[in-house]
């Protein structure tokens, strides 16, 4: 699970990743994506970070 989420919002994306076998939940920090897309807002990054998540 992939999330650009504020602090406050936090605590909801780790129980849904926690619902999930096998789940790992990235936050984006803000100065990397601050909205609910990050992967418009930061395509390459976004990528990384599901490439890593893939390849493991």
């Amino acid at each position: 699970m992939v999330a650009a989420v504020r602090e406050r919002w936090r605590g909801s994306q780790r129980y849904i990743a926690e619902q999930v076998p096998g789940a790992q939940l990235h936050v984006f920090p803000v100065d990397e994506a601050d909205s609910h897309f990050p992967f418009l807002e930061n395509p390459a990054r976004f990528d990384e970070v599901v490439s890593a998540f893939l390849d493991a």
